[in-house]
């Protein structure tokens, strides 16, 4: 093989281990590297965790490795940690070889792109079976306990815990401040003004941590130390996927509004089936919550997608579902559109059933009162005018009136004959009237309310024993 046809696979080599991405691991860095005895290739490092490792990906002087793309450690990087993996084998370089890959007329006769991609494959393939060999003879690659914690998430959790719990200074105790935790917790936050004080200096990043350095300046040195991973993370998302960009952007969006629509159905149900109402409420409600956490879980990565493809807020509906404003904005306008639509059912089946409620009282009554040929006519006249005066349910024993009949027969009266301020409110039938009589006595009062609240001299359980009862 001559140096061109080289150099072509370890541009490809690059192109692959630039568009690596894996959440197992990361490549650092990879540069090409030619040896004086011959060996040439691309040296690249890959970091897992704590732990950097380097690699070789090239061609060996070694003729049973002729035309052979190699996987392998290179002599200089080799110690006693690679040297206890027995599966690698040893080219007349020193070199630690794991895999290789025929390099023939096949595989040069495919298309760039497909030539790349199993490329790609084969490293990938080799880098996780190296890892899981190093693993398994030098300890895991797990992260230590002691690594630095993200001072963004920190002082978020601080923050929000301080808002919440400030005055009872339970964010001076998680930073082990116990002296001045005690005391804002028995001094409700130092009479308040202290925990708005720690409240704001927290949320602008003014605060020290357990070490006595600020927020503001931990987040700095973290975001400069990260930087290359951030913008790498960003390049990700210049070509996002349908899928993607529905998963992050729009899904969110969806889940919220989905949770409106069970609210809507909840007053139709608010008198017939309780059971019904309560499912209905929770769901939404649940539902609702669920696409908030989520439209804000994944502000950050709208930010990016906004950088990535250079989307600036403007007037297009379109960016706003990528901005914190928009999402704030639009949220809030969605969540008012649902409470504005609840509302005006509730009122809607209000009063349809109260409606359907003062008709089958009227024909109850009606039908009672069918024997009585006078009272018959009046109970008509009665009918009447309820369809067109009644507004209220009214208790027939103590007057108290309430919009809903459900509400009404569920409250306790006060004025019950056989068991006051235990037993329910009774429903009134009569019709709306100027002045009420007392059935018993004819004793006329202006309202049901002052007529119930006096006492009877001719009661049927004895004088004064029982309270006026309107007549229908």
């Amino acid at each position: 093989m001559d140096d061109l046809e080289k150099r072509k696979i370890f541009n490809l080599i690059q192109l692959a281990l630039q568009a690596f991405q894996s959440n197992k691991y990361q490549i650092n860095s990879y540069t090409p590297y030619y040896a004086v005895n011959g060996t040439s290739g691309i040296k690249f490092s890959v970091k897992v965790n704590e732990t950097e490792l380097a690699f070789f990906a090239g061609f060996s002087t070694d003729k049973k490795y002729e035309n052979q793309l190699l996987f392998g450690v290179l002599k200089s990087d080799c110690n006693e940690k690679i040297s206890k993996l027995n599966h690698l084998d040893d080219d007349e370089n020193g070199n630690k070889i794991q895999e290789k890959i025929k390099i023939d007329t096949k595989f040069t006769s495919l298309e760039e792109n497909s030539q790349k991609e199993k490329i790609s494959k084969w490293l990938n393939e080799q880098i996780r079976t190296f890892l899981s060999m190093y693993s398994l003879f030098n300890g895991s690659l797990k992260k230590s306990s002691n690594k630095e914690q993200n001072p963004i998430k920190r002082k978020l959790i601080l923050s929000f815990t301080c808002l919440l719990f400030g005055c009872l200074g339970v964010h001076r105790f998680l930073l082990r401040q116990w002296g001045s935790g005690f005391l804002q917790l028995f001094t409700m936050g130092g009479f308040y003004i202290w925990w708005i004080i720690d409240t704001i200096r927290l949320f602008t990043g003014n605060y020290p941590d357990s070490d006595g350095i600020l927020f503001k300046d931990k987040i700095t040195e973290y975001k400069d130390a990260h930087k290359v991973e951030y913008e790498k993370e960003i390049e990700s998302y210049e070509n996002i996927d349908t899928k993607t960009w529905f998963k992050v952007v729009e899904l969110p969006w969806l889940i919220t509004v989905l949770g409106i629509v069970p609210s809507c159905f909840c007053p139709i149900f608010a008198e017939t089936n309780e059971i019904v109402f309560i499912a209905l409420a929770a769901v939404s409600s649940i539902i609702f919550l669920i696409g908030l956490i989520s439209i804000f879980a994944t502000i950050g990565k709208k930010r990016k997608i906004r950088i990535a493809n250079d989307i600036t807020i403007t007037k297009n509906p379109y960016t706003w579902f990528l901005s914190k404003i928009g999402k704030i904005t639009c949220g809030s306008i969605i969540f008012i559109l649902g409470i504005g639509i609840f509302v005006l059912i509730a009122i809607f089946t209000t009063s349809v059933s109260k409606s359907l409620s003062s008709g089958s009282t009227s024909s109850n009554r009606a039908t009672s009162e069918s024997s009585d040929s006078t009272r018959g006519s009046n109970s008509a006249s009665t009918e009447k005018s309820n369809k067109t005066s009644i507004k209220y349910y009214y208790c027939e024993y103590c007057g108290h009136k309430e919009i809903n009949l459900k509400l009404l027969l569920s409250g306790h009266c006060n004025r019950h004959p056989t068991d006051p301020y235990n037993a329910h409110h009774k429903l009134y039938e009569g019709t709306i009237k100027s002045d009420y009589y007392c059935k018993y006595c004819g004793h006329k009062e202006r309202t049901i309310d002052h007529l119930t609240s006096g006492y009877c001299q001719k009661h049927p359980n004895g004088s004064g024993k029982g309270h006026h009862l309107p007549a229908l």
